[in-house]
């Protein structure tokens, strides 16, 4: 498994959205991208446990708290952002 954490922003070609837990970079038209909202342990934890190949997990700025741990697993070129 690779994970490769990538981070980047709008442009004035690619707007930055207004929603505020992803004002940083978003899915945008990424079909095999899912966003979850700061703080949704439940919503990461569903979409860790249905991950496809090559998808990207959007994570919504703010606070995260974790009382266990995140495994990936079964899916290559998961990218976490």
């Amino acid at each position: 498994m690779v994970l490769l954490v990538v981070a980047c922003t709008g442009s004035e070609k690619d707007p930055v959205p207004d929603n505020p837990d992803f004002a940083a970079v978003s899915c945008g038209d990424d079909t095999l991208c899912v966003e979850v909202s700061a703080g949704d342990v439940d919503g990461l934890l569903e979409t860790v446990n249905s991950l496809e190949d090559d998808m990207t997990v959007v994570l919504g700025a703010g606070r995260w708290e974790l009382d266990n741990q995140v495994t990936i697993r079964g899916a290559d070129g998961i990218r976490l952002v």
